[in-house]
């Protein structure tokens, strides 16, 4: 399968650390969030902790199961585990890339329907938006998943790739990955044309002040990150898009499977990106971030100082009830002594 296993070992194990940072960085991320929704979770925002938890369970789920199977291929002749990877490799990259289709189009949705966007999008339509992408997907791939799992399998074979129904393979990827994919970078010209355009007609109407001027900020803030998310999926993912589409047209090219494993691990920096440009570009986020990791290093010295007190008390104490107990024996041997010579004149 690899041609290349040097370059397949050191991919894996950047993988792996590139894997442990981005799950660290989404889980700050997250639980900041959740501990200060009334002052972080907007109506945009829920958008970045869906997209948070789904890269939290892709690090945690289907990541490692990939970059297992470039230690031990073995594993991979098991149907229930090649199930789970299978149902995993088509669902969460989908997921993934869906949800960030999910923020352009808010974007869209605040320059085309600026008033609807402003009364009626809510935190819970952001949360409806991410349940009917994940039934999206499964409308597509369950017929699918469901033909590959009871198709027969010869003994012994290795089952981590979908053999069944190879068109329709394709049309799965298609609606799946390639049509978002191709609609959202042909949306980011037009995207970068409308924030050029705000920005000038602020120039030329002077810097707004006030409320009026802090929902503008705001807004320009939002489209800057999803722009940034969008040009990093794009830089990032395009390789792992085309490999898969040669792995799914069954291409017979020398070193595809290797180009493909660096082309996974590749868009695996995306996951460590994305918070990176959360904290760029949420003030408020930022700000509390910051401050979360300050209350973590004051816990932890706070607990480290105690411990080191309990020790040194408890130190203190052992010496003490030791000296204690060397009075108290040297107490007992000297009236037993003394006793003893008693006993001894009487005699």
């Amino acid at each position: 399968m690899f041609k290349l296993p040097t370059f397949i070992r050191v991919t894996t194990y950047t993988g792996c650390v590139i894997l442990f940072l981005a799950t660290l960085f989404n889980i700050l991320i997250l639980v900041t969030f959740l501990r200060r929704p009334r002052r972080l979770i907007k109506p945009f925002t829920i958008h970045v902790v869906n997209n948070s938890c789904l890269e939290i369970l892709t690090g945690a789920l289907f990541c490692p199961m990939f970059l297992y199977r470039n230690f031990d291929r073995e594993i991979y002749r098991q149907n229930g585990y090649c199930a789970a990877y299978k149902y995993l490799n088509w669902t969460m990259p989908a997921m993934l890339l869906l949800q960030h289709g999910i923020i352009i189009t808010d974007r869209w949705l605040a320059i085309l329907k600026p008033m609807w966007y402003r009364e009626k999008k809510t935190v819970g339509f952001g949360v409806k938006s991410t349940i009917g992408v994940f039934v999206y997907l499964q409308v597509w791939f369950l017929p699918l998943f469901v033909a590959d799992t009871i198709s027969p399998k010869i003994p012994g074979q290795y089952c981590d790739d979908t053999a069944a129904w190879p068109r329709y393979q394709l049309v799965v990827r298609l609606m799946s990955s390639v049509v978002p994919v191709v609609l959202m970078d042909f949306s980011y010209p037009f995207l970068v044309f409308m924030v050029w355009k705000r920005k000038t007609a602020q120039i030329h109407t002077g810097a707004a002040s006030g409320r009026g001027g802090r929902t503008a900020r705001s807004a320009t803030h939002h489209m800057g990150l999803a722009l940034w998310l969008l040009m990093v999926q794009i830089l990032l993912w395009t390789p792992v898009n085309v490999t898969s589409m040669l792995i799914g047209m069954r291409s017979r090219l020398t070193y595809l499977y290797d180009v493909h494993t660096f082309a996974v691990v590749l868009s695996g920096v995306l996951l460590m990106v994305d918070p990176i440009i959360y904290l760029a570009f949420l003030k408020d986020l930022r700000k509390e971030v910051f401050l979360e990791l300050h209350e973590m290093l004051r816990c932890g010295r706070t607990r480290r100082d105690q411990v080191l007190a309990h020790s040194a008390g408890k130190s203190w104490n052992t010496s003490n009830q030791r000296a204690t107990a060397g009075q108290s024996t040297s107490g007992e041997l000297g009236g037993l002594t003394a006793g003893h010579i008693k006993l001894h004149e009487v005699i």
